[in-house]
C-alpha cells in the first residue's frame, strides 16, 4: 500500500484517503502551472497568477513579473502597478515613476482600448517622470490579452498627456508612443 501510494503521488495522481500523518489528499490530479502563466496555488485552489508589471530602472521601463490575484483583470493589474514596487523589486533597483498620490478611479474596456480614469496625482510629477509613468501604465495595460491601447481620463475628463517625444495628445496611447523609454 505504501509503495502504491508513493507511485501514485510521483505520477501526479492523488487519492481520496487519509495517510498516517493525518493529511487528506484530493481525488484529482494537481494542476501544474503552464510556462506562459504560472500560478501559485493553495488547498483552496488558484490564488495568484504571474503577470507583467512595468517598473523603472534608471531612466528606462523594464518588465517585472508580479503575482496578481487570479483571475487576472486589467483593474487588478493596474492596481498592482499603482501599489509600487515590492520590497524584492526595490532591492533589485526597480522603482515607479507613478506618484504615490495617484489613485485609480475606474477602468473599463472599450473594444481593444482600456479607458483608465485616474485622480489628478499624475500632474505632480515632472514631465520626464510623467512620460515614464505613462509608459509604465501603457505597457502594463497592453500586456493584457486583447488590449492594444490606453485612453487616459483624469477625474472623468479626457486630458492631454505627453508621449515619450514630448508631444501632447488626448488620443489613445500605444506601446509605439513610448518604445524609446523601454529597455531593450
Amino acid at each position: 500500500m505504501r509503495n502504491r501510494l508513493r507511485n501514485l503521488l510521483i505520477c501526479g495522481v492523488t487519492v481520496a484517503s487519509s495517510v498516517a500523518c493525518g493529511v487528506t489528499v484530493q481525488s484529482h490530479p494537481h494542476q501544474l502551472a503552464t510556462a506562459t502563466s504560472p500560478r501559485a496555488t493553495s488547498l483552496a485552489g488558484p490564488v495568484t497568477r504571474l503577470t507583467n508589471i512595468f517598473l523603472v530602472r534608471g531612466e528606462k521601463v523594464v518588465v517585472s513579473h508580479r503575482a496578481v490575484p487570479d483571475p487576472v483583470t486589467v483593474q487588478r493589474t493596474v492596481q498592482a502597478l499603482l501599489n509600487g514596487p515590492t520590497s524584492a523589486e526595490a532591492s533589485h533597483g526597480l522603482r515607479s515613476a507613478i506618484p504615490g498620490t495617484l489613485r485609480l478611479r475606474g477602468i473599463r474596456a472599450l473594444g481593444s482600448t482600456a479607458v483608465i480614469d485616474l485622480t489628478t496625482g499624475l500632474a505632480a510629477a515632472s514631465s520626464h517622470e510623467q512620460e515614464l509613468a505613462l509608459a509604465q501604465l501603457v505597457y502594463t495595460v497592453t500586456a493584457q490579452a486583447g488590449i492594444d491601447a490606453l485612453r487616459v481620463l483624469v477625474d472623468g475628463q479626457r486630458v492631454e498627456v505627453a508621449r515619450a517625444d514630448g508631444t501632447l495628445t488626448n488620443d489613445e496611447l500605444t506601446r509605439v508612443d513610448y518604445q524609446s523609454l523601454v529597455a531593450s
